[in-house]
């Protein structure tokens, strides 16, 4: 998918609703460092995605092979 991007042009991160494994915690995040308020967790496999926000620009780089099923 970056690879469709025009030259320069970055990712918009959407947002996100995550839950720390260690601290039960969920937290929301816009951009930056993937990591618990509470207990500093920053362990990826340690923090689940709860809600991943569908973001139109990402999908817009999509063509109709990469959605293809099984």
């Amino acid at each position: 998918m970056k690879a469709k991007l025009p030259h320069g042009e970055k990712v918009v991160e959407s947002k996100a609703k995550y839950l720390c494994v260690w601290c039960d915690a969920e937290f929301h995040i816009k951009q930056g460092e993937l990591k618990c308020p509470q207990c500093n967790n920053n362990n990826v496999k340690d923090i689940v995605p709860i809600y991943l926000e569908d973001d139109p620009q990402e999908e817009a780089l999509y063509c109709p092979v990469d959605f293809t099923g099984g």
